[in-house]
């Protein structure tokens, strides 16, 4: 009745399940947590320029604007959450280096 994608959603879900399942044993007998907070910022951070992104799109509807604006928004508004939960020092060392980097490149020392 539903084909291929049944098959892929039906398949998705029981992996999906296994491994929820599995972290909760882990979690429940040993105590530990295979993620930390760090882990989840940025779907935060996502979901957060996902809702933007949709309160953009309604807005602008169909007009020459509704690109550019999906675009910077849904950037802002990723990189404001993320700067908002914080970063983690090893993180931060990465972005630091790419910003050095990036003015050694562009000739600025």
């Amino acid at each position: 009745r539903y084909g291929l994608v049944g098959t892929a959603i039906a398949s998705l879900g029981s992996v999906t399940l296994l491994h929820a399942l599995v972290l909760i044993e882990v979690r429940s007998i040993h105590g530990v947590h295979p993620f930390a907070w760090s882990v989840f910022k940025p779907f935060v951070a996502a979901a957060v320029a996902l809702a933007v992104e949709s309160l953009i799109a309604r807005w602008c509807g169909q007009t020459v604007l509704r690109v550019p604006g999906l675009i910077a928004g849904g950037l802002f508004t990723y990189l404001l959450v993320l700067r908002v939960l914080g970063l983690d020092p090893e993180d931060r060392r990465l972005i630091d280096g790419l910003v050095v980097r990036l003015r050694r490149w562009l000739g600025r020392t």
